[in-house]
C-alpha cells in the first residue's frame, strides 16, 4: 500500500502496522507486522494469516500525524483471503501538535529509556473526551529541559495530566489542566511545566 498525507504528500520512515480485527476476544496486536514507508510513501508487509485487519500509521510527533487506530478514527480496513494482498491508499490527516516543555532546573527528570538512579520518569499525556489516556513521547532531552510531543485531533478539548513520582510539579503533586482547541485550527500549542524538588 501507500500512505498519503494531506495534499497527497508522501513521507519515508513512517511506521505502519496492522491490527487483527477478527480475533476472538476483540482486536489485538498479537499478529502484526510493523514496517516503514519508503521515500515514495509505499510499504509492504510480510505474509499475514487470512483475516480482517486495520492499517495503522505510527504517529510522528514532529509531523503531527494522527494514527487512526489510536484515536478511534475511521481506520482503513482490509480483508485478506486466499493469500492475496491488495494495494491500498491510506490517507492520514494531521492534528495539532501539543508541545510540552518540562523545565527541570535541578535535573530531576530522567530520559524515558534511562533506568535507575535518583531521577524520576514523568507521566505525561492527555485524556480525550471518552476518558482514554494518550501518552506523549519525548522529543528532546537537555540538562535542564525536556520537550515532549503529542499530536491530537484538531478542534477538541483535552485534559492534560503531568506527574513525576516524588517530585513537585508546578507547586503540587500533579497537574491536570484543560487544553481547549474547539473552534481552533492550530498546528501547534505549547504547554509548559516546572519540575521542582522532592515531595
Amino acid at each position: 500500500g501507500r500512505i498519503l498525507l494531506e495534499g497527497d504528500k508522501v513521507q519515508g520512515g513512517l511506521f505502519v502496522r496492522v491490527q487483527r480485527l477478527d480475533k476472538a476476544g476483540g482486536p489485538d496486536f498479537t499478529e502484526t507486522d510493523r514496517v516503514e514507508t519508503l521515500t515514495d510513501g509505499t510499504f509492504q508487509t510480510k505474509d499475514l494469516p487470512h483475516g480482517r485487519y486495520a492499517i495503522c500509521v505510527g504517529a510522528d510527533g514532529q509531523l503531527g500525524l494522527i494514527d487512526p487506530c489510536e484515536w478511534r478514527r475511521e481506520a482503513k480496513e482490509v480483508a485478506l483471503s486466499q493469500g492475496v494482498g491488495r494495494n491500498e491508499a491510506i490517507r492520514v490527516s494531521t492534528g495539532t501538535r501539543l508541545r510540552f516543555r518540562l523545565q527541570d532546573p535541578n535535573g530531576a527528570l530522567r530520559h524515558p529509556r534511562e533506568l535507575g538512579g535518583d531521577r524520576a520518569s514523568p507521566l505525561l499525556g492527555v485524556f480525550d473526551d471518552a476518558g482514554f489516556f494518550h501518552m506523549a513521547k519525548v522529543f528532546s532531552v537537555g540538562a535542564t529541559e525536556q520537550v515532549w510531543l503529542l499530536p491530537v485531533p484538531k478542534g477538541a478539548k483535552y485534559t492534560v495530566h503531568f506527574s513525576v513520582p516524588g517530585r513537585v510539579v508546578d507547586g503540587g503533586a500533579a497537574v491536570s489542566r484543560d487544553v481547549d482547541l474547539r473552534g481552533r485550527n492550530d498546528e501547534e500549542t505549547a504547554v509548559s511545566f516546572l519540575v521542582g524538588g522532592k515531595r
